[in-house]
């Protein structure tokens, strides 16, 4: 069976009053190796700055169902991610704040936000059903 081409991206934004370096290094740490690029971006008060990370290939299919997994807390909370899925893309929110502490949880106010993408529908939901299985 042919494995999805999965493709992940990770997004936050580093304000006047954060870390960068440490978003950064808590994304990589948590998430997972992704190819990082910082942007500096001017908000309404101060400089912010826009850290995006991308994984794909066979990186990015363990980093998705690493997520998936996580998002679905335990069994039978595979409604939650399908919330998020608009065609052939997954939506899920990070919490910003406990990815500084190591963990991997969604939903927070000061947000993550990640979006895994795969080639079609069918594909996508194929990864949420495997992700599923090993919860």
């Amino acid at each position: 069976m042919k494995r999805p081409s999965i493709r992940v991206e990770a997004f936050a934004f580093s304000h006047a009053t954060e870390d960068e370096e440490l978003i950064t290094s808590s994304m990589l740490g948590v998430i997972g190796q992704l190819s990082i690029k910082v942007e500096d971006l001017q908000g309404q008060y101060s400089q912010v700055k826009k850290i995006s990370g991308t994984a794909e290939g066979e990186e990015a299919e363990a980093l998705a169902l690493k997520v998936i997994r996580a998002a679905m807390g335990g069994a039978g909370a595979i409604d939650e991610v399908l919330r998020g899925v608009d065609k052939n893309r997954l939506y899920i929110r990070l919490d910003k704040q406990d990815m500084v502490r190591g963990l991997l949880s969604i939903n927070g106010d000061n947000q993550v936000k990640l979006v895994i993408t795969a080639k079609n529908n069918r594909e996508l939901m194929d990864l949420i059903r495997r992700a599923a299985e090993e919860v």
